[in-house]
């Protein structure tokens, strides 16, 4: 019955293994096929922009804020002595 066990036991091991490396591999080749140069230039664009703030008219940077924010949730609660928390939801990029 030892035996078995420690066969079993031998036989999940080895297939967590295998499947963690192909879990890898699949990660991996996915990351390779990803093109991220279109997301960073935006990236950059939207930090240039940001930098700039304090240069442009009002609404320059209100209009980037709306577009890379989606909504901002303040809340109030007992529980936080009615101080309101601030919860920033990033638009997708």
């Amino acid at each position: 019955m030892e035996d078995y066990k420690r066969s079993c036991s031998n036989y999940i091991r080895t297939e967590q293994n295998n499947l963690r490396i192909t879990k890898n591999r699949h990660f991996e080749s996915k990351l390779k096929q990803l093109d991220i140069s279109s997301q960073s230039s935006k990236l950059e664009n939207i930090l240039e922009l940001i930098d700039c703030f304090d240069e442009k008219p009002l609404q320059e940077p209100n209009a980037t804020l709306k577009l890379i924010i989606d909504k901002i949730v303040f809340t109030k609660t007992a529980e936080t002595n009615l101080e309101p928390i601030i919860d920033i939801y990033w638009r997708e990029l």
